[in-house]
């Protein structure tokens, strides 16, 4: 029976994995912190100007999706799928505020946890 092959107690895999991580970090650093810093004015403004908040997570959103997807899987990949996912969710809630509708999800919930994951994001690397 053949034992795995471990470096330094992790897997060739895993250190595989880490590099490919490393290795983006250069490349979406800078992205993620432009998009934090849009996101940001984004939720300050959403209260104001819905529209031009609902822009702002639009264009965050379009920024972010292709980088989840070219992204090797690892928490990279999570944290900006996480984002991704949480402006998919608060964008109909702040159109339907806009508008004085209701989801029955509040805003303020997703704005705080879209914060922390944006937080989150750019510190990974």
């Amino acid at each position: 029976m053949a034992a795995p092959l471990l470096l330094s107690g992790c897997s060739i895999g895993d250190t595989v994995s880490k590099q490919a991580q490393n290795a983006a970090c250069p490349l979406v650093t800078p992205i993620t912190d432009k998009v934090a810093s849009d996101i940001d004015a984004a939720l300050k403004s959403a209260v104001l100007d819905p529209a031009a908040a609902l822009d702002q997570l639009k264009a965050a959103r379009t920024i972010l999706a292709p980088i989840a997807d070219q992204l090797p899987a690892g928490k990279q990949q999570t944290a900006v799928q996480n984002v991704v996912d949480t402006i998919d969710k608060l964008i109909p809630v702040l159109k339907a505020e806009s508008t004085g509708s209701s989801t029955g999800t509040s805003s303020d919930v997703l704005t705080k946890k879209l914060s922390e994951q944006m937080k989150a994001l750019t510190t990974l690397c």
